[in-house]
């Protein structure tokens, strides 16, 4: 399965229906990516101090960890290829 991903230019996953929980989870996941990349970029280019409130904020929210439970509770995740990967 490695080499399949990384032959592909895209992949996308069903994880199954969403709701509420599951999108503001999404968006944090997302949110954080964007922000860890920029934290990098500013650490490289001047060795600033990361700005952390969205974190806190993020982690203080118990939709969001209700959303990631529920994500990362899906049968996707206890697939032993994906767990293998």
């Amino acid at each position: 399965m490695g080499a399949i991903y990384s032959n592909a230019s895209e992949v996308l996953v069903w994880f199954g229906e969403s709701d509420d929980d599951i999108e503001k989870a999404m968006d944090v996941l997302c949110d954080m990516e964007r922000k860890l990349d920029l934290f990098r970029l500013d650490w490289y280019l001047d060795h600033s101090e990361p700005q952390l409130d969205w974190y806190v904020a993020a982690r203080n929210d118990k939709s969001v960890h209700l959303g990631l439970n529920k994500l990362f509770n899906r049968p996707w995740f206890s697939r032993i290829w994906v767990v293998q990967e």
